[in-house]
């Protein structure tokens, strides 16, 4: 039975092979010494400047204007210009297979219409210029992969690569340029944004910079504004549903249609207002509800266009950012490359940062000029630059108020370098000992807005700066003081009524020279020298000497006296202080202002006898 079966199916395909044998003979010629033309169409295809396919399914007419195509059969619509490059492209590029002249025909008794080009399936026309030429598509070839095709005038028929005809629309909707807008993000100058009860957020832009002007007046944030205007680039048609048969108005949709579509005033969620600069003059999108055939794309109705199609909801859910999104959050909004000085005046003192761009670094200047921490610094920089409120409401108060006499109000600016402007924020923080749920506020004079957060949304490391009796001491570089090799010539150390001094000899060898002369303990004085290059603390204590005494710095403790070579700085005096209960030390370098915590391991070394 299945050897039965088996012979069947043979017989079967060696029918069907004789059978595209017999096709293949009939209707394509028996010899390759053809000619073959090199292209389909006798015009330059990068050049066209006209375009109409007619299919069973239509005419479609294009028209290329100042670069770029645009639909005008069967009505006047925006295309795709890809879309219908791609098609001359495949047209440029189709290979010509083999040929059949009108004699061959003849010959074997066969007619247009056994090659399926009487009707033809398609006729493509093409237009550079006055001059014209055409192209016939009709049935598939033997083979497959190819059809039959017919040029211009010409009684030959020409089998070509199949990829022409599958390149051709179905329908207009393949040659419909989808992108949403038509106009560049660069041509908006306002944004109305409409919500069925929430009233109207309008933004507008004005020498490039935005800013909200509905429900409230104040700066919008930049970010924001983007990316919303990034969503409207890049939202694509995602099926086209109803053309009004012109451009007129939105009256111009059948009674009923918007309604159908979730579009009228009751039901949409949503409608956008684009004002442009360009003679469009504004353009209007309004939403609908979901697609039922496609949840995940809504209906829009665009106006001047006057079209309905759907769009991802994606669009929709970017378009629906409440003002409190697209309002400025920042208090700051200053890119951090632009940041080129900051000032607090806090209650611990008035701390001034400056960027000095060769090398990018920032530096102290007051309470007095001092070098600061790179990273440190950066990080304190980006936090201030970094904050946002949670909240924000047009400033309709004084910029300082009663806080201000309580020490609770700090001032701090930020310069940018672009044309030196400076924001200014007014700091008004809760009364010390209230909850954690107590707000900072912050008055932005420039913005005019009051921005709200809680005080525990403060980094710490901000709070302390402004609030803390240290300030910004924090970011000060912890350097205190650097011996280069060999410099130190001398040592003195001076604890109450005794001192100490070593003497670098001749030989290189250290000597004692006070109390009397005696040899130097050498690990004692190598210690020494090593801890003072460079001399590094475990953290800043204060940027300013007013607090010496606390430190236990007036007087000092101890001190010590280095000689150098360096005719700069032949004297350099390191001031000790009160040990701390982890057995660290304050230090100040006499003539400089900061004071330093010294680690207790470089504590104890400065303690050490440097005399046997």
């Amino acid at each position: 039975m299945l050897a039965r079966q088996t012979t069947f199916r043979l017989f079967i395909l060696l029918l069907a092979l004789v059978a595209v044998a017999w096709f293949e003979t009939r209707m394509l010629p028996t010899t390759g010494l053809t000619r073959l033309p090199a292209s389909l169409l006798p015009v330059d295809l990068a050049k066209a400047s006209g375009l109409q396919v007619e299919t069973t399914n239509g005419v479609i007419q294009c028209r290329r204007v100042q670069g770029r195509w645009r639909i005008e059969r069967p009505a006047l619509m925006r295309a795709d210009s890809m879309r219908i490059d791609f098609l001359l492209e495949k047209i440029a590029r189709a290979a010509v297979r083999d040929k059949v002249t009108l004699r061959q025909r003849k010959a074997r008794g066969l007619d247009l219409e056994d090659y399926g080009l009487v009707p033809p399936r398609a006729v493509i026309n093409v237009a550079q210029g006055a001059s014209e030429a055409a192209l016939r598509l009709g049935g598939d070839a033997p083979g497959g992969g190819a059809v039959f095709a017919m040029m211009g005038a010409s009684s030959d028929i020409y089998v070509v690569d199949r990829g022409v005809f599958d390149a051709l629309p179905v329908s207009v909707d393949d040659f419909r340029d989808r992108a949403l807008v038509q106009f560049p993000a660069a041509d908006i100058r306002a944004v109305e944004i409409r919500r069925p009860g929430k009233g109207v957020v309008k933004l507008e832009r004005d020498n490039g910079a935005w800013s909200m002007t509905a429900p409230y007046a104040m700066a919008a944030s930049a970010e924001a504004v983007k990316a919303l205007m990034t969503a409207v680039e890049n939202a694509a048609i995602e099926k086209f549903v109803h053309a009004a048969s012109s451009r007129a108005s939105d009256a111009d949709f059948p009674a009923g249609v918007g309604a159908a579509y979730g579009l009228d005033s009751v039901e949409s969620p949503l409608s956008v207002v684009f004002h442009l600069a360009s003679e469009l003059g504004k353009a209007t999108f309004t939403f609908g509800r979901q697609d039922p055939a496609s949840p995940e794309h809504v209906y829009i109705a665009m106006a001047p266009d006057n079209i309905i199609c759907t769009v991802h909801k994606s669009i929709l859910d970017a378009l629906q950012m409440d003002a409190q999104f697209l309002r400025e959050r920042r208090i700051f909004p200053i890119p951090p490359a632009n940041a080129t000085a900051l000032s607090a005046h806090c209650p611990s003192g008035v701390f001034t940062l400056q960027r000095d761009d060769r090398p990018p670094s920032w530096k102290i200047l007051q309470p007095s000029p001092q070098p600061a921490d790179p990273v440190a610094t950066a990080a304190l920089v980006a936090e201030i630059l970094a904050l946002v409120g949670e909240t924000a409401a047009p400033l309709a108060e004084p910029e300082r108020t009663a806080a201000d006499a309580a020490g609770r109000m700090i001032k701090m600016q930020v310069v940018s370098s672009v044309e030196r402007e400076t924001t200014t924020a007014f700091i008004d923080f809760p009364v010390p000992g209230t909850n954690e749920n107590a707000q900072v506020r912050f008055r932005v004079p420039k913005t005019g807005l009051l921005h709200t957060m809680p005080a525990s949304a403060l980094p710490t490391g901000l709070r302390e700066a402004l609030l803390g009796p240290d300030g910004f001491a924090a970011i000060r570089d912890r350097t205190v003081l650097s011996l280069a090799p060999g410099e130190a010539t001398a040592l003195t150390h001076r604890t109450g009524d005794a001192e100490e001094t070593v003497i670098l000899g001749g030989d290189g060898q250290w000597f004692s020279a006070k109390p009397a002369p005696a040899a130097a303990r050498a690990q004692a004085v190598e210690d020494v020298l090593r801890a003072l290059s460079p001399l590094t603390a475990a953290a800043t204590a204060a940027l300013a000497s007013a607090r010496d005494a606390e430190f236990g710095l007036a007087p000092p403790t101890s001190e010590w006296i280095v000689a150098t070579r360096i005719a700069a700085r032949p004297i350099i005096i390191l001031h000790l202080g009160r040990r701390r209960e982890d057995g660290s030390v304050y230090a100040r370098v006499k003539g400089e202002d900061a004071v330093f915590i010294l680690p207790a391991d470089t504590a104890d070394i400065l303690d050490a006898p440097l005399i046997q």
